[in-house]
């Protein structure tokens, strides 16, 4: 098995430069807000709680959720918070208004489950949307596969090295954001366990939690004068981290193209749009992709759904991902797939 998932990876790495497309089934400040723009109002109500939007994926999440909302001329409640407390709060009294379901995108995966338990016992159905809620039972999941997302970060970097050693080795880092949002949980433990388990000879260096952005460059700054040029690579699990390492190795004139001898591998995931940009700039070597649009209109989609039919054909609902690549981005499957930050960008662009 081992034996041939390798091979399976130097022959994609050859053929076509790292492109893996997978299909699987499917306070800080606070808005509330009305939808104004349908001409028709469906008389449903539903509560959308989210993260302040602090980044493109999260501005672009509830950009999608709150499009699917207005097609369906649904009357939504939009709650932003910036942490936990605020987020129970704002649950409590979206809950309050009595509304006919609940969208959630949960700051503290673990922590939010009673006031999702209070929704049950209220019957009132929820779906959580790229962050999985534990210890509790919603109504539907929507994401991307995050242990999938591990273990494709893991062989596309493993691809990576063997391309630059000439073997499945190397000497790497990792950062994520805090494992409060499971989504990074589930990345780092899969890519941690397909490295243990097949690609022994690649070494983890160092692996930090960020709960923010703000201090990555001090990181990578340690960092370098902690490995200097022992370091071959780090991956991302979210890219609000890796386009921060961007501008940490500008700052210290350290950023290398890709296939210069003293370029650092660079693996993103989420495909935020300065990270899409440097891979076309060939500065980033990839990025797990996932569409944050499509995340948060799907959530929506699964909410307006069981409220008209009463159910759902499955209750975990998985979007696709795909690796992007300096190889592969101008490509007719990348272009079948898109790129959310790049369409995001234009109907910004758009509408100023």
């Amino acid at each position: 098995m081992k034996k041939s998932r390798r091979e399976n990876a130097k022959k994609i790495l050859r053929r076509t430069g790292i492109w893996i497309l997978i299909f699987v089934f499917m306070a800080g400040y606070s808005a509330v807000r009305r939808q104004k723009d349908t001409e028709e109002v469906s008389g449903i109500t539903i509560g959308l709680l989210v993260s302040t939007p602090s980044n493109d994926f999260m501005r672009a999440l509830q950009d999608g959720a709150e499009a699917a909302a207005r097609e369906h001329g649904a009357q939504l409640y939009v709650e932003t918070a910036y942490n936990l407390e605020i987020q129970l709060s704002q649950v409590r009294s979206v809950l309050a208004r009595g509304v006919d379901a609940l969208v959630i995108w949960p700051y503290d995966g673990d922590a939010v489950a009673s006031v999702i338990e209070e929704a049950n016992e209220q019957n009132v159905p929820v779906f959580t949307f790229d962050v999985k809620a534990k210890g509790c039972d919603v109504t539907g999941q929507i994401s991307t596969d995050n242990h999938m997302i591990g273990e494709t970060a893991a062989h596309t970097m493993a691809g990576f090295l063997y391309q630059k050693n000439g073997a499945y080795q190397g000497k790497i880092a990792l950062l994520s954001g805090p494992f409060r949002m499971t989504s990074h949980q589930d990345r780092v433990e899969a890519f941690m366990q397909v490295m243990e388990t097949e690609y022994p000879e690649i070494q983890i260096l160092v692996q930090k939690r960020m709960e923010g952005s703000e201090k990555v460059i001090d990181v990578v700054s340690t960092w370098a004068g902690m490995y200097g040029g022992q370091l071959d690579g780090i991956y991302c699990a979210s890219d609000y981290l890796t386009a921060s390492v961007l501008t940490a190795l500008r700052q210290k004139n350290q950023l290398f193209p890709v296939g210069d001898p003293d370029h650092l591998i660079l693996l993103g995931t989420d495909a935020f749009p300065a990270v899409v940009e440097a891979i076309r700039e060939n500065l980033v070597d990839g990025v797990v992709a996932q569409n944050a649009v499509q995340i948060g209109r799907e959530a929506m989609e699964a909410a307006w759904e069981y409220l008209e039919e009463g159910q759902l054909p499955e209750k975990q609902r998985y979007i696709p991902l795909m690796v992007i690549t300096t190889e592969n981005i101008d490509s007719e499957e990348v272009k079948e797939f898109g790129i959310w930050s790049d369409e995001y960008r234009k109907e910004a662009k758009d509408g100023e």
